[in-house]
């Protein structure tokens, strides 16, 4: 019985253990999340989504910077929305810093999760 117990609690303690080390690494990654002049877009991306934690004001930031996305319309591009957001930050193959990636995307999972629990 007392293992039982032993067991659920080092469960409960490794999951702990897990988070603080997600927050530590978020926490290094905005003490150094300022938007560079030399900065791809992906990287503007989810710097801006650390700092806004909001696809909405990243894709309004990124749109009022200029950049636009190109379309095969008779315009030839458009503003970002919302999805084209969300499809940066899921993107597993953009070249951007490995730790600026992974806590970008703790971030929006954890916001994912709180938007769809609110619904």
């Amino acid at each position: 019985m007392l293992e039982c117990r032993k067991s659920k609690y080092q469960k409960i303690r490794d999951k702990v253990e897990l988070k603080m080390n997600e927050l530590d690494m978020i926490l290094r990654v905005i003490e150094h999340c300022e938007v560079k002049e030399n900065d791809n877009l992906e990287t503007i991306v989810l710097k801006k989504y650390i700092e806004f934690e909001n696809v909405t004001e990243v894709a309004n930031s990124i749109n009022e910077l200029g950049y636009r996305i190109k379309t095969n319309s008779h315009v030839g591009v458009r503003k970002y929305t919302t999805n084209d957001i969300s499809n940066i930050l899921t993107d597993n193959d953009i070249d951007v810093e490995k730790e600026l990636k992974e806590s970008t995307a703790t971030m929006f999972k954890h916001n994912r999760g709180i938007a769809y629990k609110s619904y």
